[in-house]
């Protein structure tokens, strides 16, 4: 566990961006949160390999999934077949925006 009074620099990535890890980390950043998943059916592809690089570089990590109008049972499995939540270090949110 990080004492309280330490700095923890967070940054919210998903596919379109470029992810230089020591880069990231020379800027004071600790932790990741990456686009899982969209909807019922978008999973972001560069997803497993940068949390595995992220946490073997020592980076915290969070997924998050962002909603859509499609039946929230079928965004959850689409969610969970890209994160599955059995890592308790892994943060999970949900990105809820309103849409149709």
């Amino acid at each position: 566990m990080m004492p309280a009074n330490t700095f923890i620099g967070i940054i919210d990535v998903y596919r379109e961006n470029t992810l230089d890890l020591s880069k990231v980390k020379q800027a004071g950043v600790s932790a990741i949160i990456h686009k899982a998943s969209e909807g019922k059916n978008f999973q972001d592809e560069k997803y497993a390999e940068r949390k595995a690089a992220a946490l073997e570089t020592g980076f915290l990590w969070g997924a998050y999934h962002l909603t859509s109008g499609a039946p929230p049972e079928q965004q959850l499995e689409n969610f969970v077949a890209v994160e599955d939540g059995t890592n308790p270090k892994v943060l999970m949110a949900l990105d809820w925006e309103k849409s149709n």
